[in-house]
């Protein structure tokens, strides 16, 4: 299966520099486009074999001339490379805006920019500024020993309300415009796949206002997420899905016990109720069904739920509910358990 990853670590994205963002890039278009990671490699192997070269030069200043084969191989790989780059961010930027403003309740507006050599659009265009941007740098590249124009130096820019997310952002703004990111890249691979990928998001409260945490745990319909955090009333705001504690190698799912066994209880009761038979006292079989009905409630969930239960029951309590089992099915004559039981 695909899945999308969010990680306290993935907080560098903005946090760092621009190899961090071309990194989330790249890795958002080898899931959803697997042919780009070809070309992504065939660069990368041509932009190596360029630099071993650079590093020789100075010591072979005729070895200058041999660049040319590979600011071919740049151009050709290169050009792809910001091509499908561009399109990426395209897609990316009107989803991501969209759910920022979701998480930020529409206090905040992010943007999203990729525009390498000057903007260049056409693949024509983009090659012909490359070339001239290696032409350009070859002299200060052979002193430096390294290739320093190309995709391999692009930056995807990122603003809130038009001022760097990097530098003027909060912590929680921060944390959101990733968790945007995340989320709309989500929803482009599924639109490329078919697939609708698994969001896994890690320690993904920390940081946020409880507004931000509402919209992360309701209002992320339609998708499978996985939140991770370490604050159990964290967990109780959701409206929907399932929570689980895991301590010490035990995983057991969040849930109320008493108020299920009531509810059970309650059910059962107006069951019973409903379908006594004719000419019964109606007292003495409402009765009957009110007891019978709220300790068959009562034992069937602890024994579908003991291992959820982290209290165990005591003995008292157990033989009471077991013989309050064998009542239901053992005739009139035998003890029920109440409800309050």
């Amino acid at each position: 299966f695909c899945a999308v990853i969010f990680s306290p670590e993935h907080l560098l994205l903005v946090k760092e520099g621009p190899s961090r963002r071309r990194a989330f890039l790249d890795g958002a278009l080898c899931q959803s486009r697997p042919a780009f990671t070809r070309v992504l490699a065939h660069y990368n192997k041509a932009l190596m074999q360029r630099n071993a070269l650079l590093k020789d030069i100075p010591r072979h200043p005729e070895l200058i001339d041999t660049l040319d084969v590979w600011d071919e191989r740049l151009i050709l790989f290169g050009t792809e490379v910001v091509q499908e780059r561009a399109a990426f961010c395209k897609d990316l930027e009107p989803r991501a805006a969209e759910i920022y403003r979701g998480i930020a309740k529409n206090r905040e507006e992010i943007t999203l920019s990729y525009a390498p050599f000057g903007g260049a659009e056409t693949k024509t265009e983009i090659a012909e500024r490359f070339s001239e941007a290696l032409k350009n740098a070859r002299n200060a590249d052979a002193r430096a020993g390294f290739t320093s124009v190309g995709p391999h130096r692009d930056d995807l820019t990122l603003t809130i309300d038009g001022l760097s997310a990097r530098t003027f952002g909060s912590q929680g703004q921060q944390r959101s415009i990733v968790l945007a990111l995340k989320l709309a890249e989500a929803d482009i691979l599924y639109r490329k796949t078919g697939e609708r990928p698994v969001i896994l998001l890690d320690d993904v409260m920390s940081e946020l206002d409880m507004s931000r945490r509402d919209y992360l745990l309701n209002h992320l319909d339609g998708r499978q997420v996985f939140i991770t955090c370490c604050d159990p009333e964290t967990v109780r705001l959701m409206e929907t899905g399932r929570g689980f504690y895991v301590e010490k190698g035990t995983v057991r799912q969040d849930t109320d016990e008493k108020a299920e066994i009531a509810d059970a209880a309650e059910l059962s009761q107006t069951h019973g109720a409903a379908h006594k038979p004719d000419g019964t006292d109606d007292t003495e079989r409402g009765h009957k069904a009110d007891t019978d009905g709220a300790a068959f409630a009562a034992a069937e969930y602890i024994e579908k739920n003991a291992a959820d239960i982290p209290s165990p029951i005591d003995g008292d309590a157990a033989a009471e509910i077991e013989e309050a089992d064998d009542g239901i099915t053992g005739g009139d004559d035998a003890l029920g358990l109440s409800a309050d039981g």
